[in-house]
Order: structure tokens, then sequence, then C-alpha cells
């Protein structure tokens, strides 16, 4: 799968495409990319998928933008998996923005990306304004020589697939509805980086996640299974907040204490599979009685782990 960041210039081929964020490439967006690389193969075109870094809502509000459900790695890792041909990551700034509909359409589906036939959800809007739809593509497609078609809405027990509802439902610690929307278990790949080393000093050594740029979903603490480079499947706890006992306004966090192992994985690779929600944050009193309520929560977890629950 070829990746185009920043593209400015003709990419030579001919392409069937979709367009989108396809956050957390959940059921739904899977329903798109499939019937995409289908007819891609069957016209003889290249499969491609138009996203753009930041997401729309991140660059008009960043403080109230949703959190994303997967990082851009693990996106384009999805997508090369249902078998994409070629993503084009499209920069979203103010000049992208300010685009009318139509001059969206002939700088980047018809000059940079000779799209032959267009796929796009029944939901998609795009252009300043949000002016541009369905009705608008097909009409410019006619004009400027390609197809456009519309898929509609995946919806599981009556509920429309959406990241969204997907996001909803972690809040919520719905972990099998989270898994139905998503088509499997939520989870977090990042490397270990080093942090204050606090929690070994309470007993509870934990591996800190380094997430970038990327926000949680989730808050309070969890039963987690944890895989990495360097490390064989194991159970853990996961702690995804802010500390309000250790630190005021602290920045959000997310801490793996790992049951039963005492190995170096700083710098590695490790993906965190949420399994179930103990308890949300707390602040407490004191550090002694948070810990009192990590035991407890260790207790929980094994118990969980014990009575084959997960």
């Amino acid at each position: 799968m070829r990746i185009h960041r920043r593209p400015i210039s003709r990419i030579e081929g001919k392409y069937a495409a979709t367009i989108g964020n396809f956050d957390g490439v959940h059921v739904g967006h899977a329903h798109i990319l499939e019937k995409l690389v289908s007819v891609a193969k069957d016209r003889k075109l290249l499969a491609a998928v138009m996203i753009f870094e930041p997401q729309p809502l991140e660059y008009f509000s960043a403080d109230s933008a949703p959190p994303r459900l997967s990082t851009l790695r693990k996106k384009l890792e999805r997508f090369q998996e249902i078998g994409v041909d070629a993503v084009f990551v499209i920069p979203f700034d103010s000049e992208f923005s300010s685009l009318s509909a139509d001059a969206f359409i002939d700088r980047y589906l018809v000059e940079l990306l000779p799209v032959e036939w267009l796929l796009v959800g029944d939901d998609f809007r795009f252009g300043k304004g949000r002016v541009g739809d369905f009705r608008v593509l097909r009409e410019r497609g006619k004009e400027r020589g390609f197809e456009v078609e519309a898929t509609d809405s995946i919806t599981i027990s009556g509920v429309r697939v959406s990241s969204s509802v997907v996001r909803e439902a972690l809040k919520s610690g719905d972990f099998q509805k989270s898994q139905e929307f998503l088509g499997r278990s939520y989870n977090i790949t990042a490397r270990v980086v080093r942090g204050n080393a606090l929690g070994r000093t309470f007993g509870f050594p934990t591996a800190n996640l380094g997430l970038k740029n990327l926000s949680s979903p989730l808050s309070g603490i969890y039963l987690v299974r944890v895989v990495g480079d360097e490390i064989d499947e194991r159970y853990g706890l996961a702690s995804i907040g802010s500390r309000p006992t250790i630190e005021l306004n602290g920045s959000i966090k997310v801490e793996i204490f790992i049951l039963d192992f005492d190995g170096d994985l700083y710098g590695k690779k490790i993906t965190v599979t949420v399994l179930s929600k103990l308890r949300d944050e707390k602040q407490f009193a004191s550090v002694d009685e948070m810990i009192t309520a990590m035991k407890m929560d260790e207790a929980r977890a094994r118990k969980l782990i014990a009575e084959g629950a997960f």
C-alpha cells in the first residue's frame, strides 16, 4: 500500500476512491472499504482512500473535538489489511478549509487524483460550509467524467454504526457493544515511555504509554490484556485519567500495571486490550487511601480472571 502525504502533483494511475475520517475503522467503515476494493478489482482500478490530518473537528474545535478511536498508524494498518492500494493524507488547514465544493472536486478528484469511480457515505458533506453532498458530487461527476455511488449506513439492532456510538459505548463501559460495532476489541498500541516512577513506590510499577496527541475515550480503572514486543500475553490493570490524587490539572495518562511481571519495557511497543471497567477514576483524601483502593482493584481483577470471566 502506498501512502501519499501532502500530495501536491498529479498521481499516476486510475482510481476508485472513497473519502472520510474512518476513525476507528468500525464495521460501517469496513463495509465501505471492502466494497471499494471489490469494485476496484472488477474495474481494474487502484483502490484509494482520502483522509485528512488533522480531522476536521480537531481543526475547527481542538479543545472540544472527540477523542480518536485509533491513531493514524492503526488506521493505515487496517486499510492495508482490507486491501487498499493507496492512501492520500490531505492536510486539513486554513487553505483547505476555505475551498468551495467545486474547487475541492477539481483540485483533488480531477487534477490530483484521477478518480473514475467514487464511493461515499450517505451523509458525506464537503467544501466550505459543508455545502457539498452526494447530489453535488454526482452532478459534477457527470460533467468531469467520474461515476459516484453512495453507500447506505450500516445498522446493528436498529442503531446506525458510527464512531460516536462506539465512543459512547466505551465511555459507559459497554465493551460488548463497542466490540460489536468496531468488529474487534478496543485496544491501544503505543510505546512505553519513562514516567515519574511513582507507581513503583506504591507497590504498583506501571508501564506508561506514550500517547503523543492521542486522547482516550476511556477514563477510569480497567482490567486489560497486554501483549507486546518482549512480553507474552498477560493480564493487567490500566489507569486512564489525570491522576487527581497525585497532581492537580494533570494531563491524561495511560498507566498499565501488568500482573506478575517484572521486566523492562521502556521503548517497547505494547498493545493493551480493554476487557472490563472496574471503577471510575477518583480523587482520594490521601495517597494511603488511594493505595488501598488499588489493592482492592487488583483483588477484583484477579477474581474475575480466576472465574474465567475473560
